[in-house]
């Protein structure tokens, strides 16, 4: 009897107590609305459930917004939903990301309780003018101690930061990084900050006193080194990690492995399919009310060129960077033969290298990856 495939879950809270300045991820910040999308979102995971019952989730991912949040009667029927509809593994490692703002002590005993394996906190920064800026709700104190009660209830904590922030240069991008080593997480991300259309970080960035490229450049290659030091390994590009906490749900994105995302505008790729749900809670809750999975929107399949394309960017995303052999068996491209004499110059100015059989990025690489990709890909 063949075993089960694996699948990922991901699944969408899309709602805040306020928007941060920087955030242009899908979410409200009518409260009112929760409850009424629970309801919705079980009921997607009972049809989804039905669609999938020949796969085993071995990773779920609880993002948002902030799915922290819920209440710990909403957390419980959540996940009560979720092992009711799917098979999940024994193994699975189930993450939910958490604002520091919205923890307590009966917060973490639910999530543990539900099964929760894996907490992502938004620390953002170690400086209070710097978490005032971003609009967050918390202090660096209330992180403290956010972070100390999460730690008696979670043995695989992550961390998130944000370089490349306003008024910020190297020495204070530093300062918090070392913040959050000296906490000993098992994990830390790591998030150069864009400017979004459509945030308020957008509407102001005339006014944005934003450190230059070569200074974020400089905080970045820092940082890598100062992680290496404290025992981190760099996996991905924006992604460190102590041995065996690799985020096992991220890197199947990296990796091309089926995925399929729950709530509006969660994104899936099954079975080689990719698509989204649209951005619209309204739709999104009639579709439910009415028994019916929401429609898919920007649905395609890659094509071989895509397939190529998508296997070349993602794949070195990763610091264990890309197999020619392995790309050359997949999809009959031979990168080596195709881009050789770029591969060379890129090597050759330390942005890339071979090694092992592998084609990687440097970390100096990683900073200017996308232009090297458009030279690279098909």
């Amino acid at each position: 009897m063949n075993e089960p495939r694996p699948l990922g879950l991901y699944l969408h809270i899309p709602f805040c107590k306020q928007k941060c300045a920087y955030c242009d991820f899908y979410s409200l910040c009518d409260l009112s609305l929760v409850e009424n999308y629970l309801a919705a979102l079980c009921t997607e995971i009972r049809l989804s459930g039905d669609l999938y019952h020949d796969r085993i989730v071995d990773t779920v991912y609880v993002g948002g917004g902030t799915p922290s949040l819920l209440s710990t009667d909403q957390l419980a029927r959540l996940f009560s939903a979720l092992r009711a509809s799917f098979i999940l593994s024994p193994k699975a490692e189930i993450t939910l990301e958490a604002n520091p703002a919205t923890l307590g002590e009966e917060k973490c005993r639910a999530l543990a309780c539900a099964g929760v394996n894996r907490l992502s906190l938004g620390m953002q920064s170690a400086d209070d003018r710097e978490l005032q800026t971003l609009s967050r709700l918390h202090s660096f104190a209330s992180f403290l101690e956010s972070y100390r009660l999460a730690s008696r209830f979670f043995t695989n904590i992550s961390l998130d930061l944000i370089y490349g922030l306003p008024d910020s240069d190297e020495e204070r991008f530093l300062f918090s990084l070392d913040r959050a080593i000296s906490l000993a997480p098992q994990h830390i991300s790591l998030y150069a900050l864009k400017i979004e259309e459509g945030t308020p970080f957008a509407a102001r960035r005339a006014e944005l006193a934003l450190p230059s490229d070569d200074i974020v450049a400089d905080m970045y290659l820092a940082a890598v080194r100062r992680l290496a030091e404290a025992g981190y390994r760099q996996y991905e590009i924006s992604n460190f990690a102590r041995p065996g906490f690799v985020s096992r749900h991220n890197s199947r994105y990296w990796k091309r492995e089926d995925y399929l995302g729950l709530g509006p505008a969660a994104h899936s790729f099954v079975d080689g399919l990719r698509y989204a749900h649209a951005k619209d809670l309204a739709g999104y809750l009639v579709a439910l009310r009415e028994g019916r999975l929401p429609p898919k929107v920007e649905a395609y399949r890659p094509d071989e060129k895509e397939n190529i394309n998508e296997e070349i960017m993602l794949r070195l995303r990763l610091v264990e960077g890309l197999s020619p052999a392995y790309l050359k068996e997949k999809t009959g491209y031979d990168i080596l033969k195709a881009k050789g004499d770029e591969i060379a110059l890129f090597c050759r100015g330390g942005f890339m290298k071979q090694e092992n059989g592998r084609l990687c990025f440097t970390p100096k690489g990683f900073l200017v990856s996308n232009t090297i990709l458009s030279e690279l890909m098909l």
